[in-house]
């Protein structure tokens, strides 16, 4: 399918505002390794990270030697491409998909919207996230275009596009366009990636300030050469670390799994592991239905550099067919997500959160007292109603599950200990 005459103007008009200035480009990678720099205690390796950002959402023609950065196989260094080599007057097939003010992905179809089964897209492989980390590389290959009327009325002013991942072609996402919303991706220039090189990445910062700043000499005395090697040494730690990441990773069951959901354990208080309901001391008593249930249920931890702290943890099931699944993620930064969907791959978990996936955890048929709040299997099925509960009924099967099963059962889905009935 062609695409319509709108979509062609929003494409050449992505194309023609690279022609016109030679802005500094920053690649998917490399932004999200800034991003969490930002956001260091270090003032210094924060302030030299946001300058960075800044200065590449900027509008300003710098002239660039080296443009189109990432980051490279050095850890102390980026990858670039001579800026007088870039063919910006040419497209290229690759497509990158567009980021918000928040460096997340707008524009992103949903795998189980029923748009996409009334377009006819195959489910195959896609994937539904608004973080590009958690993707293997923003590059795409368009491989279809599809009208939104085919799925009925209320969508006819949608175009949907099913693109292929170029790094990892069994890797797939649908963006869209609208009059409305606008263009979910653009056309990337053509850039010659076998003339890619390296710089060190200090000598890099200094050039890009020296630019920026080329009119303002004050301003640009408040990046000292201290600065600049203090995020430098965060820059090539977190690399380190982000590519050997998986040595960071523990599973812990029984009484651990207490230990690292208070959040005095945490590295930092952000994200969504430092907003979790129960991070709290309050909540220390209400985790007994995993800590007596070891076989089925455990908790991967990924520690920080120091190994004292946590930067996310993800609750481990084993269901009834022996099948293994990762729950829900909870990090400080959204960027670690990605590291556990690498570990599950990996380690053969497959992810049971917002799953149309129907099963159960065999559990212990008792009354825990209190309980937890639990994102996916938050019914719980007993032999019986709680009430009548007895010693004899301890060798009896009991299930968490994740679809509401025959009543008697609990929900639990309360953040004080307490659980609701269905009888």
């Amino acid at each position: 399918m062609k695409l319509n005459k709108y979509n062609n103007f929003l494409l050449e008009s992505a194309i023609t505002e690279l022609i016109l200035e030679s802005k500094l480009e920053l690649l998917a990678n490399l932004r999200n390794v800034l991003y969490e720099l930002a956001f260091s205690d270090d003032k210094s390796v924060s302030k030299v990270a946001n300058t960075l950002l800044d200065i590449a959402k900027s509008e300003k023609d710098l002239r660039l030697v080296q443009n189109f950065v990432n980051i490279d196989s050095d850890a102390t260094k980026v990858s670039f491409v001579p800026d007088n080599r870039v063919k910006y007057d040419e497209e290229s097939d690759i497509i990158a998909l567009k980021l918000d003010k928040n460096e997340e992905l707008s524009h992103i179809v949903a795998p189980d919207h029923e748009i996409i089964k009334g377009v006819g897209i195959p489910l195959a492989g896609l994937k539904q996230t608004r973080i590009i980390d958690e993707l293997p590389s923003n590059r795409w290959k368009l491989l279809g275009t599809y009208e939104g009327k085919k799925a009925g009325s209320n969508y006819s002013e949608y175009t949907l596009y099913h693109l292929q991942n170029v790094d990892d072609p069994k890797v797939y996402i649908v963006t869209y366009s609208s009059a409305r919303h606008g263009f979910g991706f653009t056309k990337t220039p053509n850039i010659p990636e076998n003339l890619r090189g390296s710089i060190k990445i200090g000598r890099f910062v200094n050039r890009i300030f020296d630019l920026y700043f080329a009119d303002n000499k004050d301003e640009r005395a408040n990046y000292t050469a201290s600065d600049v090697e203090k995020f430098v040494n965060a820059y090539s730690a977190l690399i380190l670390f982000r590519r050997n990441a998986s040595k960071y990773f523990e599973i812990v069951s029984g009484e651990k799994i207490k230990h690292w959901y208070y959040k005095d354990n945490y590295a930092n208080q952000t994200g969504q592991l430092g907003s979790s309901c129960m991070r709290h001391e309050s909540c220390q008593e209400y985790f007994n239905i995993y800590i007596e249930n070891p076989d089925v249920c455990q908790l991967l931890i990924f520690k920080n550099i120091t190994g004292d702290k946590i930067n996310g943890r993800a609750l481990l099931w084993t269901d009834v067919n022996g099948k293994k699944w990762i729950d829900r993620v909870y990090t400080i930064k959204d960027s670690y997500s990605s590291l556990f969907n690498k570990w599950a791959d990996e380690n053969g978990y497959e992810n049971i959160y917002r799953s149309d996936t129907n099963t159960k955890i065999k559990v212990k048929n008792r009354d825990y007292i209190e309980y937890p709040y639990l994102d996916t299997f938050s019914y719980f099925k007993l032999s019986c109603y709680i009430d009548d509960l007895t010693e004899d009924d301890l060798d009896k099967d009991a299930f968490l599950t994740n679809k509401q099963p025959d009543r008697p059962f609990l929900v639990l889905q309360e953040t004080d200990g307490e659980y609701s009935e269905r009888n």
